[in-house]
């Protein structure tokens, strides 16, 4: 029986229907148009990042989208409870992947007290899911807690040390009682995770239990082959299925495994000299890897992000940056970030959540910051394999950012090498460079780099002797110094004991390379954390180097490569020379070149040249003073001649330190005698012309010397009304060549590189001659000629630049 509402007919409802159908029916087209576009926009291809063009940009884009996209896939707060075993295992499995996303949100930089985080993270935590996956997520996830969740990490390492198999592996699950079996190599690595993230977390794990572990992966391995499957690897004579195949995920893990218990149960035993330290089955695994490693397995695709992260932390642990002849970094993070959505997920046969947990924690992990890279030479050079991997874990708790390292060849090339700030060389025998290592690690200092040499074993002195004179080869016209007690070096983070002695090379605005004259290798492959000079001596240079910013990401470095190989617009650049240290830093008028081509189209020629040999086609030249610059009446008249004749020229302090900064106002006044300098005005095209200076940041070390300022401190001698001589008595020189140094005073590489390329477009670009003054229509003088309105005195709108006004800084 039909119930009449309302008061209206089914007359009414007819009419209703058809206006209904009026209205729905565009709206349903509008909406299925809107879903329509979307999916053809998700479908669209995208431009693909190359390897070679991968830059810190893309990695942050990517991440803040992976983030979204995981705080979009939320996980439901209520359940239904389910009869079978594979719906229970679905959700659990579901629910490891929830833990994992908490991880990687963590890693990533998310707070725990993000709202959204903490609801997870406390569902998370209220679950006792009796399954390897999950624990091993959660414990990962705990380990990024603050210290005020130590008893839900108890909990989870008893569980741990309860699931351990008589093997010495895991299974999917554990409920109680003896574990026993094989277990399987993927939950096996999930369970070494969980007690790693447990020791992390400070629990400490029993020594027993690591010792079970690495027995079982040693006697799991294909002897053959070198690699690891899910399950025991088949024999000859038996038929291959999934899980008994070798493959590169188990492979990895295996190696991830093995690296950790055997730095973990013989480290310290590892010290001798001469000696070859990494065990027969880690080596055969790095093998594997190092021949079967690839980006296009089609075998591999199931557990890609999984493996790719493992890729990494195998990375991470062994140092090897290229396997199989792939720089695996660069490689990786451009597929990874190639396959994102733009949803911001990755889709994967093991689910959205997993793939893009996975994938998140890649890319975090990405932009850690690399504090070190291991020179890999034609000596012995691996004489304590953990070193600087016991430094980096060191150094990461004290700095409170995940650093990374990696092994480093003479081959690559400087862009690749100087994301490292310090190269580590270390041996225990006399060596020599071939010329070619010799000029490219030359060229890797010149870049910004830092050497770090430690002599190795009781006798030092020949790898001493051998050090002295790759830096004589090097640089025949710096001299090795001791450095002294007061120097930054011995006491930035911690000052230093006694025993340690460091020597340097210096170019007279930083320390090229510094040598310790005593083995300090040792104590960080024991990992002595008793005497802590071997460690304080590395993060006192890591600190100097990096200007106290001992957390810049990856990638975010000062050195610029060349892109841009057919600029257009010309341009002479020249350093000029002097009786002194005339260009301290060669890198830095080749980085201006390489800025200027990148970002300007600009095609600046660079070259050298005496005072006598300046010319007219010289636009803009640069003179540089460490303290040590002469000039005699000739050259001075001559560098003078061709600034009246239009040239412009920077003259700096090189490293800012006072003697240069004087000399920077004497060598001016012998240039320009009578001159007398001023401010530049801010509205001039050299504070304020392509980029606005009239806000400059200056150096940390810099600021606290001479408190907080902002405004430009550059001073001009002009000619005609122009700046023909521009002056700072802060450093430019080390700016332009992008060095972050501690002890140079002056300028960041940013506003230093702002402010002399402002200048360049300035001198570059044509200037239009102004135009002439139209005659005003109506009153005409006697002669019948239009008569002008007589402009009142002052500065013209179009003479802004030019006008008077307060000065931009003080000398």
């Amino acid at each position: 029986m039909m119930i009449e509402r309302c008061g209206h007919s089914s007359t009414d409802r007819a009419g209703n229907v058809g206006r209904m159908r009026h209205v729905m029916l565009p709206l349903m087209i509008a909406v299925m148009t809107v879903v329509s576009t979307a999916q053809a926009q998700e479908a669209a291809p995208r431009a693909q990042i190359t390897p070679e063009e991968l830059t810190i940009d893309h990695i942050n884009d990517g991440i803040e989208k992976a983030i979204a996209a995981l705080y979009g896939m939320k996980p439901s707060y209520a359940f239904l409870p389910h009869h079978g075993n594979y719906h229970r295992q679905q959700d659990n499995i579901h629910l490891g992947s929830h833990a994992l996303a908490c991880w990687a949100l963590l890693e990533s930089g998310e707070s725990f007290q993000t709202p959204d985080l903490f609801r997870r993270i406390n569902l998370v935590l209220s679950l006792d899911v009796p399954m390897t996956y999950f624990r091993g997520m959660r414990a990962q996830m705990l380990a990024e807690m603050p210290r005020r969740w130590r008893p839900w990490v108890h909990r989870d390492a008893v569980w741990f040390e309860g699931a351990l198999t008589d093997q010495g592996n895991f299974g999917a699950s554990w409920t109680g009682g003896k574990a026993k079996g094989f277990g399987d190599h993927a939950n096996g690595q999930y369970g070494v995770l969980g007690l790693f993230g447990c020791e992390r977390a400070g629990r400490p794990i029993e020594r027993k239990m690591w010792q079970a572990i690495d027995k079982h992966w040693r006697a799991t391995q294909d002897g053959t082959s070198g690699g690891w499957a899910v399950g025991p690897v088949a024999d000859a004579t038996e038929t291959v299925d999934f899980n008994r195949r070798v493959s590169g995920p188990m492979t990895a893990g295996g190696v991830s495994v093995l690296s950790l218990t055997e730095r973990y149960l013989y480290g310290a035993k590892m010290h001798q000299v001469g000696r070859t330290h990494t065990s027969t089955q880690l080596q055969k695994g790095l093998d594997w890897l190092n021949t079967n490693f690839s980006l296009a397995d089609p075998q591999e695709l199931e557990d890609f992000y999984y493996y790719m992260w493992t890729v990494q932390r195998v990375g991470h642990i062994s140092g090897f940056r290229t396997l199989n002849g792939i720089d695996w970094y660069r490689a990786v993070t451009a597929q990874m970030l190639n396959a994102q959505q733009t949803g911001g997920y990755w889709d994967g046969p093991k689910g959205r959540v997993l793939s893009t947990g996975f994938a998140l924690l890649y890319l975090a992990q990405a932009r850690s910051p690399v504090a070190v890279v291991k020179l890999q030479h034609n000596a012995t050079w691996q004489n304590r394999p953990h070193d600087v991997r016991n430094f980096i874990d060191y150094a990461s708790d004290v700095f409170e950012v995940p650093l990374t390292w990696y092994i480093a060849q003479l081959d690559q090339p400087v862009y690749e090498l100087i994301e490292a700030p310090i190269l580590y060389m270390a041996t225990h025998e006399k060596f020599a460079l071939s010329k070619a290592h010799a000029d490219k690690l030359r060229a890797y200092l010149e870049a910004g780099g830092l050497l770090f040499f430690t002599p190795e074993g009781p006798a030092t002195q020949q790898a001493v002797r051998s050090m002295r004179d790759l830096g004589k080869q090097m640089f025949p016209d710096l001299a090795w110094r001791k450095i002294d007690e007061d120097h930054p070096v011995t006491r930035m983070h911690r000052p230093l004991g006694r025993q340690v002695r460091l020597e340097t090379l210096h170019n007279g605005i930083r320390p090229m390379v510094v040598m310790a004259t005593s083995d300090i290798s040792e104590d960080l492959q024991i990992n002595n954390r008793a005497d802590l000079d071997s460690f304080t001596t590395l993060t006192n240079t890591y600190l100097y180097v990096s200007g106290r910013k001992p957390r810049s990401a990856r990638m975010t470095g000062d050195y610029k490569r060349q892109l841009n190989l057919r600029p257009r617009k010309p341009a002479s650049i020249a350093r000029i020379q002097h009786a002194g240290k005339f260009d301290p830093e060669p890198i830095a008028l080749d980085q201006l070149k390489a800025i200027l081509a990148n970002d300007h189209d600009v095609n600046a020629a660079v070259s050298s040249v005496t005072p006598a040999q300046l010319k007219k086609s010289h636009q803009i030249t640069f003179m540089t003073t460490t303290g040590d610059a002469r000039l005699d009446e000739a050259e001075a008249t001559a560098i003078r001649a061709w600034l009246e004749g239009g040239g412009t020229m920077w003259l700096d302090a090189a490293g800012g330190a006072d003697g240069a900064s004087r000399q920077v106002l004497e060598l001016a006044k012998q240039i320009m005698p009578g001159v007398r300098p001023s401010p530049i005005n801010e509205l001039h095209p050299i504070v304020k012309g392509h980029f606005d200076c009239t806000t400059v940041s200056y150096r940390l070390y810099s600021v606290q010397r001479m408190g907080r300022v902002t405004r430009p401190r550059l001073l001009a001698m002009e000619i005609e009304g122009r700046p023909a001589l521009i002056m700072s008595a802060e450093d430019i020189t080390a700016a332009l060549a992008g060095l972050n140094h501690w002890e140079i005073f002056g300028y960041s590489p940013e506003s230093a590189r702002h402010l002399v390329i402002n200048s360049i477009l300035d001198v570059i670009t044509e200037k239009k001659p102004k135009p002439e003054a139209k005659p005003k229509r109506g009153a005409t003088t006697g002669d019948g000629a239009a008569e002008t309105k007589a402009e009142p005195p002052g500065p013209k709108p179009t003479d802004a630049a030019s006008t008077d006004t307060a000065p931009a800084g003080s000398p």
